[in-house]
């Protein structure tokens, strides 16, 4: 199965989930209710059942045929969960990099905080938060 090792800018995509096919490209299974189609970069499409598709897409979790569109729901909420993850960053780091700082990273129950602190500033008053949600393990 080909990795998705780049998050930020994914390899690989739902094209479609029907059930069209009933064997797994990725695991050989047979007999299938519902397969994903996916690409993989420019590749033809292939069909895979929803628990390889899952693993290839990055995203936890067991899924079935009555739940694959779950699978999409998940895949695409993770792409925008990791788009506002490096829009924190991104921010944080453009306010770093004003004061000659490091974006410092804190975790506070499911969200993760980059901050950042400057000599010249009080801390807790004037600086700078930036809440993403929790990243991708």
């Amino acid at each position: 199965m080909p990795p998705n090792t780049n998050l930020n800018n994914p390899t690989v995509g739902i094209v479609a989930i029907n059930s069209d096919l009933e064997t797994c490209a990725c695991c050989g299974k047979t007999n299938l209710k519902r397969v994903v189609w996916l690409a993989f970069g420019e590749a033809a499409p292939v069909a895979y059942g929803t628990n390889c598709a899952a693993k290839a897409l990055g995203v936890e979790g067991t899924y079935t045929a009555k739940t694959a569109d779950k699978l999409k729901f998940d895949y695409e909420y993770k792409l925008k969960r990791l788009e506002a993850m490096e829009k924190a960053k991104a921010e944080a780091q453009s306010a770093a990099n004003q004061f000659g700082e490091e974006v410092l990273v804190c975790k506070s129950g499911p969200l993760y905080f980059y901050t950042v602190r400057t000599a010249a500033y009080d801390f807790a008053r004037h600086g700078a938060y930036y809440a993403t949600a929790k990243p991708a393990a």
